[in-house]
C-alpha cells in the first residue's frame, strides 16, 4: 500500500512538472500541415498559458485538411507505414555500406528513430563552412548543416535518407566524387 501511495504521488508531481507534444507528421508526413500536433498538459496552470500563447499566436485553431489527414493518418491501414520503416531502414543500410566502402573521410552514424542520419566528417579535417560548401557546390548535396544543432556539431551534417534510392544513389555517388582522397 505504501509502496502504490509512493508511485501515485510521484506520478501527481509528475503531472504537475510534465507535458507531451507528440503527433503524425513525420510518420505519416504530414509535416505541411500546421495544427497536427497534439499535446497532454495535466497541469491546468501551464495548460492555459500554452493554449493562450496559441491564440495570440493565432496558432490555436487547424484546418478542416488538417483535421482530417490527422484523423486518416490514426485510422487507415498503416501496412504502408510499415514498408516505408523497411525502406528507410534499406536506405540507412545502403548509406552504411557505402561509406565503409568508399575511403571518403566520412562515417554513417545509424539513426535511433528518424530518416535523418548524422555523418561524421571531422577526419576530412575541414573548417564547418568549407565542408557545407563543398557538399553544396561540389556533391550538389545539401545535408543539414550539423553546427546549426549546436556546439559540437562541428564537422558533422544531417543527410535525409527518406528519398527513393535512385536519388539517394545519386548523392552517395556525388559526394564519392566531392571527397575522393
Amino acid at each position: 500500500m505504501i509502496m502504490e501511495r509512493r508511485s501515485f504521488i510521484k506520478g501527481m508531481a509528475a503531472a504537475r512538472i510534465g507535458m507531451i507534444f507528440a503527433g503524425p507528421t513525420k510518420a505519416f508526413i504530414l509535416a505541411g500541415l500546421s495544427g497536427t500536433a497534439y499535446r497532454i498538459i495535466p497541469d491546468e496552470t501551464k495548460r492555459e498559458k500554452y493554449l493562450g500563447c496559441l491564440r495570440n499566436a493565432k496558432l490555436n485553431e487547424a484546418s478542416i485538411m488538417t483535421i482530417e489527414a490527422t484523423i486518416a493518418a490514426y485510422r487507415k491501414d498503416t501496412t504502408w507505414l510499415e514498408s516505408l520503416k523497411r525502406y528507410i531502414e534499406g536506405n540507412i543500410f545502403r548509406v552504411e555500406k557505402f561509406v565503409a566502402t568508399h575511403d571518403i573521410g566520412i562515417k554513417s552514424i545509424r539513426p535511433q528513430a528518424s530518416f535523418l542520419m548524422w555523418m561524421d566528417c571531422r577526419e576530412l579535417g575541414l573548417p564547418q563552412e568549407t565542408l557545407m560548401e563543398r557538399f553544396i557546390k561540389d556533391a550538389k548535396v545539401i545535408p543539414s548543416d550539423g553546427s546549426s544543432y549546436g556546439p559540437g556539431g562541428e564537422g558533422f551534417v544531417r543527410l535525409n535518407v527518406g528519398c527513393p534510392v535512385s536519388v539517394l544513389d545519386k548523392a552517395l555517388e556525388r559526394m564519392a566524387e566531392a571527397f575522393r582522397r
